[in-house]
C-alpha cells in the first residue's frame, strides 16, 4: 500500500506500521526507500512511524538527520520529538546541523534541540538500555559533551558491556 497512490492510503499504511512497532522492523530498509522519494506529507508520516518502530526504526530515524537532500534533514529534525527520551542521542547530530549550509536545516536543527529531554538525566539511564547499539551510541553522545558527562563516564566505567567502559575510559583519557 506504501509504494502505490492514492495519498491517503499510503498514509494509512504508514499508521499502521507505526502501530506495529519494534514488530515493523522487517519493513525499515523498504520504507527508507520510499521516505526519500515521497511527497513531504508522506515523509512526516513515515518519520513518525520510525519514531515509533523501537530501536530499529530510531537508528533509521537518526540516519535521516544526515540525508543528503537539506530538505529532508530539515524534516527529520523538526520530528525528533516523538522519539521521546531516545531523542538525546540525536543531540551530537542536531548540533552539527546547526552549522550546516541551508538555513532551514540549521533552523529545524535549533528547534528540535529546544525539544529535547534533559539530556544528561537521560542519557544516564540509558546506559543501562537493553539495546548495546543504542548504550554504545550514548557514550559516544557523552564524550561529545565534554566535560559535563564527566561523572556519567566514570559510571560508565562499571557497565555490564566490555565495550561500553572501554569507550567511556577512552572518552575520559580524551578529556
Amino acid at each position: 500500500a506504501l509504494k502505490h497512490p492514492p495519498m491517503w492510503r499510503q498514509l494509512a499504511a504508514a499508521r499502521t506500521l507505526a502501530a506495529l512497532g519494534d514488530d515493523a522492523k522487517t519493513a525499515i530498509p523498504e520504507l527508507r526507500r520510499i521516505t526519500t522519494r515521497s511527497p513531504k506529507s508522506l515523509q512526516i508520516a513515515l518519520l513518525k512511524s520510525f519514531a515509533k518502530m523501537g530501536t530499529s526504526g530510531t537508528k533509521a530515524f537518526l540516519d535521516f538527520l544526515e540525508d543528503r537532500n537539506p530538505n529532508l534533514r530539515a524534516l527529520a529534525a523538526s520530528q525528533v520529538k516523538p522519539l521521546g527520551d531516545l531523542a538525546v542521542v540525536a543531540a551530537p547530530v542536531l548540533q552539527r546541523m546547526l552549522r550546516d549550509a541551508e538555513k532551514e536545516v540549521r533552523w529545524s536543527a535549533a528547534e528540535a534541540i529546544a525539544q529535547l529531554p534533559p539530556v544528561l538525566p537521560t542519557l544516564r539511564a540509558l546506559l543501562s538500555h537493553k539495546h548495546t547499539w543504542l548504550r554504545r551510541l550514548t557514550i559516544r553522545t557523552l564524550a561529545q559533551l565534554g566535560p559535563q558527562a564527566v561523572l556519567i563516564l566514570l559510571e560508565a566505567l562499571s557497565n555490564s558491556d566490555a565495550e561500553v567502559r572501554a569507550k567511556a575510559a577512552k572518552a575520559l583519557g580524551a578529556l
